[in-house]
């Protein structure tokens, strides 16, 4: 069963690894078609994709704890690129991680090496 969240949390973190670089993708496509660079950041993506979004998450933040506004209001201007690749590097290293501590030791060759001939 352990095996099996492993490989879905590693599934997971590929995919925001992919968003990632999808957006840092876009980020390039737009700076070499404008000749200026301008962050796409994640609040900017979620409108794009979800337009009442955003929106949504800043009337439950509001309601929320005093902390809650002012923490989505500060994901939401970071790159979006950072705000998916920093979890998906971590969850695809822990994910992998065990797999390979698991993995067995090669065992020594030294004896089934034998000395290169003399010239």
């Amino acid at each position: 069963m352990r095996r099996h969240a492993m490989t879905v949390l590693r599934w997971i973190g590929w995919l925001l690894a992919a968003g990632a670089a999808a957006a840092l993708g876009s980020e390039a496509v737009a700076w070499l078609l404008t000749g200026s660079y301008e962050v796409q950041t994640l609040g900017r993506v979620w409108r794009a994709l979800d337009p009442g979004g955003p929106a949504a998450l800043a009337v439950a933040a509001e309601t929320g704890p005093p902390w809650a506004y002012p923490l989505a209001a500060t994901v939401l201007r970071l790159p979006a690129w950072a705000v998916l690749g920093v979890p998906a590097v971590a969850l695809v290293w822990a994910a992998g991680a065990r797999r390979l501590r698991a993995a067995p030791a090669a065992p020594e060759a030294a004896s089934s090496v034998s000395a290169p001939p003399d010239p």
